[in-house]
């Protein structure tokens, strides 16, 4: 037969459980935005890497072009040279008017060329500064990302991801158990709680929303806390100053600032007890 688990031991086990929770959370803090970074400038890259690329073929196909026009110029210059040397032969002014024309349509072809050489030329040094541009906007982004992924590697070495996965896996169900097991307890919670001296008007919570139940709702996140630890502490803090004051017979000045007494190191020795190791804050 299995002991029966006491409550100490449910409310440990469920601190524990807590503890978990809280290193996956400050997990997710530390990686912050850098997985979605990470997958934004890989995303960057790539539009950048298609945008090079046309960048490049658009850049060969100009250069194509320009070594097309001197290819024609080259060409229609040795034709010339053919027909002036042919020239000094026709045997009438018809041959020799053919040949002027023939002489002088070679010359507009290579006037063309040049002319769109001379443009191809503008666009071909456009088009390199983009390029480079690009390719200097590339090796940025790329340096950028290489710096994320290893920042976002050291965290997942330093927090193995299999393990975080069982576990977060896990919460889930241990989460239930042990909320089973603490709900089963609660009206002993209950019963203890409320047995507290009742105030003036002898007011108590309703059944419906008793002490001991308002305790696991608290603590499992279903809702906030009748007092919260900041007005816990404004609270605590006012007892705490009239004890110390009757304690050293003299007046004392809070900062809540600075979070001390001021002016006082005896009166500031007796706001925080010496704590047990490894308890610290």
């Amino acid at each position: 037969m299995t002991a029966e688990i006491t409550v100490a031991d449910k409310l440990k086990q469920l601190f524990q459980l807590q503890l978990i929770d809280s290193e996956i959370d400050q997990i997710h803090i530390l990686k912050g935005e850098l997985p979605m970074e990470v997958q934004d400038l890989e995303d960057e890259l790539g539009g950048l890497q298609t945008r090079i690329n046309r960048l490049t073929e658009g850049l060969n196909d100009m250069k194509s072009d320009v070594s097309r026009h001197n290819a024609a110029i080259a060409e229609a210059t040795t034709l010339i040279e053919k027909y002036k040397k042919q020239m000094d032969n026709v045997k009438n002014n018809r041959e020799y008017d053919a040949l002027n024309k023939e002489i002088q349509m070679q010359e507009l072809d290579i006037k063309l060329a040049e002319k769109r050489i001379r443009e191809g030329d503008g666009q071909l040094t456009n088009k390199e500064e983009t390029l480079k541009a690009a390719q200097e906007r590339y090796d940025l982004r790329a340096a950028a990302l290489e710096t994320k992924k290893v920042e976002l590697e050291k965290i997942k070495n330093k927090y193995p991801q299999k393990p975080l996965l069982v576990i977060a896996n896990k919460i889930d169900k241990v989460d239930d158990i042990l909320i089973s097991k603490i709900q089963s307890d609660i009206p002993e919670i209950n019963q203890k709680l409320n047995d507290f001296p009742k105030n003036e008007k002898g007011w108590i919570l309703g059944e419906e929303n008793t002490m001991g139940q308002m305790f696991v709702d608290v603590i499992t996140g279903k809702s906030e806390e009748t007092c919260p630890l900041d007005e816990a502490i404004i609270s605590d803090t006012i007892s705490h100053m009239g004890d110390i004051a009757i304690r050293t017979n003299r007046k004392v000045t809070w900062d809540p600032e600075k979070g001390k007494v001021l002016d006082d190191e005896e009166a500031n020795s007796l706001y925080i007890r010496k704590m047990r190791e490894p308890f610290k804050v």
